[in-house]
């Protein structure tokens, strides 16, 4: 009996026959997509987009962009010999994220960053950029969420302080921004600047950003008139003064004007801030008309529409 078993199993062993049938081996897993969005404009020099992970690493630079989908790093440095000595890497308000969580190195910054090309893109180097800007952010720390902030945090003394026109395009104009009209202490001077927009369809025009003497300010452009500076506290202000102000063409080709920030309501007597509220508008170009109109826009913002 011994001797029929051994048989029948050397059998099996050396029969071609399927007797068994056997699980497919798994195929393997499809290479990670690179994010060619985020990689599109990486070999220009000038400004542009990527949607990666900001966070502080040992060694140099500290902070680094990982851009999300690829094995691309960025390293957001100071210029190599910076002629003004205060030269920022990033909006400080980006930075100062990383001092307000309970373990600095622990944290991460998942966001839409624009960046400033420091150095020409270089094959398996980590190519050196400051931010400009961010938007869409999302903070974690330990691996929980810390905080979320759709709205834009940019740098002002990097972004569009030059009064030379600026071409709408997919890259960012921020304008006005808080250097373009000063307010020093003591008062607000009245105070007038104005700067040439040239549109995707080569059309342009002109925008005029005026200041009162009692702190309020107003962007008029074709179609439209908007209070974008508030720093007079008259039961309503806005944070920072000057709401975020900018110029972009969005992926459907149409071009808008976009402002955000925060509104303080205070009370008449001693300017306690009762509330606090996140305020935005967008305005749109329309090209047959060739004027900007209201697509929305919270009550606290005061709008009037023009004809020319």
């Amino acid at each position: 009996m011994l001797r029929q078993i051994l048989t029948f199993t050397l059998l099996l062993l050396l029969s071609p026959l399927p007797f068994f049938s056997s699980s497919p081996v798994p195929a393997a897993a499809p290479p990670t997509t690179p994010n060619t969005k985020s990689l599109a404009h990486e070999n220009e020099n000038n400004p542009f987009w990527v949607h990666g992970r900001l966070s502080p690493y040992n060694g140099t630079p500290t902070f680094r962009i990982w851009v999300i989908g690829t094995k691309r790093m960025l390293g957001v440095s100071q210029r190599p010999l910076p002629a003004n000595p205060d030269y920022s890497l990033m909006p400080d308000a980006l930075f100062g994220i990383f001092f307000t969580q309970e373990s600095m190195w622990a944290a991460k910054v998942y966001a839409d960053f624009l960046v400033e090309p420091l150095a020409p893109d270089e094959k398996g180097v980590m190519r050196p950029v400051k931010i400009l800007a961010a938007k869409n952010i999302v903070v974690a720390n330990r691996g929980q969420l810390a905080w979320k902030e759709e709205n834009i945090i940019e740098n002002s003394d990097a972004i569009s302080k030059s009064q030379e026109p600026a071409v709408i395009s997919h890259d960012v104009v921020f304008w006005p921004v808080e250097t373009t009209c000063p307010m020093p202490d003591g008062g607000v001077p009245e105070n007038t600047t104005s700067r040439i927009f040239t549109l995707p369809d080569g059309a342009s025009f002109k925008a005029c950003f005026g200041i009162t003497s009692k702190g309020n300010g107003t962007l008029t452009f074709p179609g439209i008139s908007v209070g974008v500076l508030d720093c007079h506290d008259d039961t309503l202000y806005f944070k920072n003064g000057l709401l975020r102000c900018r110029w972009e063409q969005n992926d459907d080709g149409t071009v808008e004007f976009k402002v955000n920030g925060t509104a303080y309501r205070t009370d008449e007597k001693g300017g306690a801030i009762l509330e606090s509220t996140p305020i935005s508008a967008v305005f749109r170009y329309d090209p047959k008309t060739r004027l900007f109109k209201a697509v929305r826009c919270s009550p606290q913002i005061y709008f009037d529409t023009r004809t020319e």
